[in-house]
């Protein structure tokens, strides 16, 4: 029971932070980003330290919690530092691991991950847009499927979200450049001068 509880907690956060990051997209990643590399370096830093330690006392574990905590400091960093190449990396894992289970061949699945973290690390910038709603999107699709355990629901609200934030992006994107012309027209110079 308190598996299938601890399960729906996370798909609920997942659930959040997909929506959050589809429909703002560029906004927030960023921060998202080094959120994200937080838990995934406490993760990493906990399984790894819990390997070589295998605790078995106290002070084991806090060794043990305390290397978790390092990691997720040096990841977060990492992560917020170069958002580009953590955005990259995670839609060429998310691409990768979509192929992977589609094929069940782990050489497409890297072929795949590889192929599709150059293509989003070259072209970053012209396709944040659609990279932070796709991701968005298959966090959120994903959630769906671990709450509804139904593969339908996943993919229903995949797409519906998907198209939704692109749309929202648009929009916003749109606006942030009308206000940034309309600041540019309206500021001048000191003397006069061009």
């Amino acid at each position: 029971m308190t598996d299938n509880i601890i399960t729906i907690l996370l798909a609920l956060i997942l659930l959040l932070i997909g929506i959050a990051l589809a429909f703002l997209g560029r906004s927030i990643w960023g921060r998202l980003m080094s959120i994200l590399g937080s838990i995934i370096g406490w993760f990493l830093g906990y399984f790894i330290a819990e390997y070589f330690i295998q605790p078995d006392t106290v002070g084991e574990w806090v060794v043990v919690i305390i290397i978790a905590f390092i990691a997720s400091f040096i990841m977060g960093l990492i992560f917020g530092f170069l958002v580009e190449v953590a955005l990259a990396l995670i839609t060429g894992a998310l691409i990768g691991g979509l192929a992977f289970f589609m094929t069940d061949s782990e050489i497409v699945g890297i072929i795949v991950f590889a192929v599709a973290f150059v293509l989003a690390y070259i072209f970053i910038e012209s396709i944040i847009l659609f990279i932070t709603a796709l991701i968005g999107a298959l966090c959120a699709g994903y959630a769906v499927y671990l709450i509804m355990e139904e593969y339908y629901y996943g993919v229903l609200v995949f797409i519906l979200i998907f198209i939704c934030g692109v749309i929202i992006q648009i929009f916003r994107e749109k606006e942030d450049d009308r206000r940034y012309r309309e600041a540019r027209r309206g500021r001048r110079p000191r003397n006069g001068y061009r």
